[in-house]
C-alpha cells in the first residue's frame, strides 16, 4: 500500500479575507486534486498560532460533515501545518511585490 509523506502534497493558496476566512487552499498528491480548504482565524490563539486549517465539508441538512479525512493522524497535523506554511509565504510574497518599504533602509 503506498503511503504518502508530506513532501507528496502540493498545495496552492487562494488568498481571500473574508471576515474569518483568510484565504482557501488546494491540496494536489498524484493526480488528485482536493480544493475547498480554509485557512481560517482563531477567536482566541491556540497554541501559540492564530489561524487554523478547516478541512473541506458539505451541508447536510443542519450540520457539516467532513468529506476529506486523512487516517493517519500525524500526516493530517504535517499537511496542517504544510497549508499553514505555504499561507504565510503567500502573504510573505504580497506583501514583497507591494513594495513594502523598511524606513530603517532609507538614508536620511
Amino acid at each position: 500500500m503506498y503511503t504518502p509523506c508530506i513532501d507528496d502534497f502540493i498545495v496552492k493558496i487562494y488568498l481571500r479575507d473574508n471576515n474569518s476566512m483568510l484565504a482557501q487552499a488546494e491540496v494536489k498528491i498524484g493526480p488528485l486534486k482536493v480544493i475547498g480548504f480554509r485557512i481560517m482565524k482563531n477567536k482566541v490563539e491556540f497554541e501559540g498560532d492564530s489561524i487554523y486549517v478547516a478541512e473541506p465539508k458539505i451541508k447536510l441538512g443542519e450540520r457539516y460533515l467532513s468529506i476529506v479525512f486523512l487516517e493517519d493522524k500525524s500526516l493530517w497535523v504535517a499537511l496542517q501545518n504544510k497549508i499553514k506554511e505555504t499561507y504565510r509565504e503567500e502573504i510573505d510574497n504580497q506583501t514583497s511585490e507591494k513594495g513594502v518599504i523598511d524606513p530603517s533602509e532609507i538614508d536620511i
